[in-house]
């Protein structure tokens, strides 16, 4: 019961009283509220669920517990409403930008297009030029690992974003992180395979090397070899009377006078 002047009342929701006598009501303590009118108890206070706090005690409402800055409020999961803020939705402070009203730290602060579910939750749904959309683990979709992986300048590239993981930048390219690249050598030919660009051709004096898409590239051709056509692939032997002794695109020298080569 409450204070008394010519009668007690019943203590208010928030508060509690466990025995009789001239003390006032006991307010519920921090992170916990009180939703009954009369309560005897401290077991008429319940605890915020796990990560939510209360700002001081006494409070008659789930809806003073608040979840703390690094998780978002699920509404539609009562029971363990706060929720594991995906890694590519926190801003610098490491606080949780999803469903936040803190000018601070908002949804236009993280990278991406984030889509609430109907199961409260969000799933990262595209991300921007030169990065990589992650949402999974092992194969499998895991909501805490979402985010936006940029792809490393001058070491990888990523053509879908939404789509493609960054791709090692072979040695034939120059790679900017996104889907830009630059042929090395000039001339070589590249084309888009899916999420990879593969060596179609080499310039002049030059022969595809490796298959591999980390490891594509146009060799020059080497000591013995040339390519005379104006699109090459594979550097071919030079022929009898000629010669060549330095690696470089250029093509095989006739032998000098009064010499001759029989054996190319």
């Amino acid at each position: 019961q409450g204070n008394c002047d010519d009668s007690c009342t019943a203590c208010k929701p928030g508060s509690f009283k466990g025995s009789s006598g001239v003390q006032d009501c006991s307010l519920c303590p921090a992170n916990t509220y009180g939703p009954d009118t009369g309560a005897v108890s401290i077991s008429h206070c319940i605890a915020c669920p796990r990560f939510a706090t209360t700002d001081g005690k006494g409070h008659a409402s789930s809806s003073a517990c608040t979840c703390d800055a690094r998780y978002f409020t699920n509404t539609l999961n009562i029971n363990d409403p706060c929720t594991e803020c995906p890694a590519g939705a926190r801003c610098e402070d490491g606080n949780c930008a999803l469903g936040s009203t803190d000018p601070s730290c908002s949804m236009d602060d993280i990278l991406g297009s984030w889509v609430q579910t109907d199961a409260g939750s969000y799933e990262l749904v595209s991300c921007p030029p030169g990065h990589s959309l992650v949402n999974s683990m092992n194969g499998d979709f895991n909501h805490d690992v979402q985010q936006c992986k940029p792809c490393l300048n001058g070491t990888e590239y990523i053509i879908r974003p939404n789509e493609d993981v960054c791709q090692q930048c072979p040695p034939g390219l120059l790679c900017f992180g996104d889907d830009r690249v630059v042929p090395v050598p000039e001339g070589s030919v590249w084309v888009q395979d899916g999420g990879v660009y593969r060596l179609q051709s080499c310039p002049t004096g030059h022969q595809k090397f490796n298959d591999s898409a980390e490891l594509q590239e146009c060799q020059e051709c080497g000591l013995g070899y040339e390519c005379r056509e104006a699109v090459c692939e594979v550097c071919v032997e030079c022929q009898a009377g000629t010669y060549k002794d330095v690696i470089d695109p250029a093509a095989c020298r006739s032998c000098p006078m009064n010499t001759y080569g029989e054996v190319a």
